[in-house]
């Protein structure tokens, strides 16, 4: 995998995560609904089922110039902004789970059908985790 260089040489990738942590029932009507729409990384943990997407954002910090160094995760904060609006992003599982979730509650409630609680945690869960960002950086070979 080719990353970013920074001026100094060092080359490095930089990924944003979310993750969703979902109860067995909420993972169930998840599955059921976008199991073979979308891909994504699924952990059984104690708390419940967490789901994780990672998108690889190198693309996008590269047209905004050369980094000195390895970038922190404080300083490829400052860039988010930016980021959340390119095409990467917006064109992402992520993002596309959040709005066919949007569309299903919405065309649900329109049609004057009950809307499961699974459905509407899973959307409250999906849009909380877009607002919790995590950043990973990965040092790089040369």
């Amino acid at each position: 995998m080719k990353g970013l260089t920074a001026q100094n040489g060092l080359q490095f990738t930089v990924d944003i995560g979310f993750n969703i942590i979902l109860d067995s029932s909420e993972y169930k009507w998840f599955e059921r609904h976008f199991g073979n729409l979308i891909s994504y990384d699924s952990k059984l943990m104690d708390t419940g089922v967490n789901i994780s997407f990672k998108i690889n954002i190198n693309e996008e910090l590269s047209r905004m110039g050369r980094f000195k160094d390895v970038p922190s995760k404080t300083e490829v904060k400052r860039y988010l902004p930016i980021v959340l609006t390119s095409d990467t992003y917006l064109k992402s599982d992520i993002v596309f789970l959040k709005n066919v979730n949007q569309y299903y509650i919405e065309k649900e409630k329109a049609k004057g059908r009950r809307i499961t609680n699974e459905a509407i945690n899973v959307f409250e869960k999906v849009k909380e985790s877009i607002n919790e960002v995590e950043i990973s950086i990965n040092n790089l070979m040369l």
